[in-house]
């Protein structure tokens, strides 16, 4: 009896390799968080920052709040300058105008004092013109009483007087002028 007889084998196979290395290299400071090694897992990480955020928050705030109260004390500051620099001005001003008075008035006086200058000059010079005249003129009479024949000894006084009215005609020159002037 004869038959048929088959049979079929199949074969096959799988080969999955998974290479996991378990270290971390890291260079330089690290100060987070480094996981190695793990695949396929369910990790739960909960990080904390111990309260920075907060604190970086209320110092921000706290800064904000100190700038403004420096600005008002700034505002503050340079209103008060400005009024130092606005009395400043006026003061400036007003001993600017004093000095420009004082300088007017010390003009017009010094512009008395030089014409009373000039009328003694003027009066000195007439004064001493006068003297010099009559002194010639004694000279001239001393001059021709000589000529004619008179003593000696009369020369003598009338050239010692002439001497003396000029000396003496100086002196009262002078004395108008100092006297004008105490006025």
């Amino acid at each position: 009896m004869g038959g048929r007889s088959s049979s079929r084998s199949r074969e096959s196979s799988n080969t999955t390799t998974t290479n996991t290395s378990n270290s971390a290299a890291v260079g330089r400071d690290n100060t987070g968080v480094m996981l190695s090694g793990v695949s396929d897992s369910d990790i739960n990480l909960t990080m904390t920052d111990h309260g920075a955020m907060a604190i970086a928050g209320r110092t921000a705030e706290e800064a904000f709040d100190f700038g403004t109260r420096a600005l008002r004390v700034n505002e503050s500051v340079v209103d008060n300058s400005l009024n130092v620099v606005d009395n400043s001005l006026r003061m400036v001003d007003s001993t600017v105008d004093e000095a420009f008075g004082f300088g007017s008035s010390v003009l017009e006086e010094q512009s008395e004092v030089s014409q009373y200058a000039i009328d003694s000059i003027k009066s000195m010079a007439g004064q001493q013109t006068e003297t010099t005249k009559a002194a010639i003129a004694l000279a001239n009479n001393a001059k021709a009483r000589e000529q004619t024949g008179t003593a000696e000894s009369d020369n003598s006084t009338l050239k010692k007087l002439s001497l003396i009215l000029g000396i003496i005609g100086t002196m009262v020159t002078i004395g108008v002028v100092m006297t004008r002037r105490a006025s």
